[in-house]
């Protein structure tokens, strides 16, 4: 989970550095949405594991 979260903060860290953006939005933006999936993955294993 950590994991992901990580590499969605350099990958908009990235961007940012590419797009010469001095709000770092998408450092932003893909730290929030690699958490989104992180929490998603989680509950969705949490679902199938007490389904069987």
């Amino acid at each position: 989970m950590a994991v992901s979260i990580y590499f969605g903060h350099l990958l908009g860290q990235y961007l940012d550095q590419k797009t010469g953006n001095a709000s770092e939005l998408y450092s932003k933006i893909f730290t929030l949405v690699a958490v989104f999936l992180s929490i998603f993955m989680v509950i969705r294993t949490v679902i199938k594991s007490n389904s069987d």
